[in-house]
């Protein structure tokens, strides 16, 4: 815990002093100091890190026929996802185990770093507003989960960078599609994910307020649809996915009997639910409107499939808000705090009448207010990570 909140004392003060065209040497910085701590981390008996330690000291002694023969096997479920068989393989080639979530921790926040610098430079975000947004990732993204699990969360943070690419980059869309395709195969829960981005290119410029209710509803009636499906198919994917629906339906999140992670990953959505809620319309008036017009919709779908997760799924609604909101969520909220501002100050320059005054104060104080309202929050979230979540299981060796 002590070395964590070090690391992101020194990207804070670095950041501070770096001018905003060199930021991106603090982003480097933490990237880098994270994996390097990540690499020294041990994992617990119960961790799943434990597991692929083994099933890597296999591959580094039975080489590649072992690891096509458990790809044929499907053992560990390679067979359904060859990706995972193919990365443990890679890491086997390395002379440690440790670069497994070293390496995992550099893609995992390199990815969303990636966003918070290209969505920096495109919507003219201040190095304030910059700033928040990696707090708030650094705060409520929780490291140990992805340092010990591994394969949820990166697939997460790497296909949330395809879809900024892909929707809002407009660039590189072949490799985010290989992107996508690719990340199913390393976790199965990344084809729920699929299925919300196929929704959102079929859907185009539609209006999605009609849509959003069945996402609430998808989760309510996919497992047992797919557990159907399942019935008459040989296929492992889908078997696989069969598999781990029917291990996960019913694990609803009891208001009154949960626990404190329960109740901080519940507070991070309600907070961005409703930021979003804020947001959205500021953003629609933009000029911006029609480069975030899908990514918006795909975060409104992938909402509305979170809410309804957390009334059949508790798993799947706790890996959608620790792994991918941080970043793809939040990056919304921060466009349209900036677009507020912006209107803010051109309001300011315009200034002609007592009406035109008292607006524009009220829209001083409401920016002061969401601000606070981030940054206290985030805070808070740290301290919680610092003190009380997975952050203090972690130690090194």
């Amino acid at each position: 815990m002590e070395v964590y909140l070090s690391i992101f004392i020194a990207f804070s003060i670095l950041y501070y002093f770096l001018p905003k065209d060199k930021f991106k040497y603090a982003y480097i910085f933490i990237v880098m100091a994270l994996a390097i701590m990540a690499y020294n981390a041990v994992p617990n008996e119960t961790d799943d890190l434990t597991r692929y330690f083994k099933q890597i000291e296999n591959l580094r002694y039975g080489g590649w026929d072992k690891l096509q023969q458990m790809i044929s096997d499907d053992e560990s479920g390679w067979g359904s996802l060859p990706v995972c068989g193919y990365y443990f393989y890679f890491i086997s080639r390395l002379p440690s185990n440790n670069y497994l979530q070293a390496i995992t921790i550099f893609l995992a926040y390199g990815s969303m770093f990636i966003i918070i610098c290209k969505a920096s430079v495109r919507f003219n975000i201040s190095k304030w507003y910059t700033y928040l947004m990696s707090f708030f990732i650094l705060s409520t993204f929780w490291f140990y989960d992805i340092c010990s699990g591994i394969r949820n969360g990166l697939a997460f943070c790497i296909f949330g960078l395809c879809v900024y690419y892909f929707f809002v980059e407009k660039k590189h869309k072949f490799l985010c599609i290989i992107g996508f395709i690719l990340m199913a195969g390393l976790h199965s829960s990344v084809i729920m994910l699929d299925v919300i981005l196929l929704l959102t290119i079929i859907t185009g410029k539609s209006d999605s307020k009609l849509l959003t209710p069945f996402m609430f509803l998808g989760m309510a009636v996919g497992s047992s649809f797919i557990g159907y499906i399942s019935e008459f198919s040989n296929n492992d994917y889908i078997l696989l996915i069969a598999g781990k629906a029917e291990r996960h339906m019913g694990e609803v999140i009891d208001i009154t009997q949960i626990g404190a992670s329960y109740a901080s990953n519940i507070a991070t959505f309600v907070i961005l639910l409703l930021l979003l809620i804020y947001f959205i319309p500021i953003i629609k008036k933009s000029k911006y409107k029609d480069d975030l017009f899908k990514y918006m919709k795909f975060i409104n779908f992938t909402m509305a499939f979170a809410f309804g997760s957390m009334f059949t799924s508790g798993l799947v609604f706790l890996r959608l808000v620790r792994f991918l909101m941080p970043s793809m969520v939040f990056i919304l909220i921060i466009i349209g705090l900036q677009i507020y501002s912006d209107n803010k100050d051109k309001k300011v320059k315009k200034q002609h009448s007592k009406s035109i005054i008292v607006n524009v104060n009220k829209e001083k104080n409401n920016i002061m207010v969401i601000n606070c309202l981030i940054f206290f929050y985030t805070v808070i979230y740290m301290v919680y990570a610092c003190t009380l979540s997975s952050l203090i299981w972690l130690h090194f060796s």
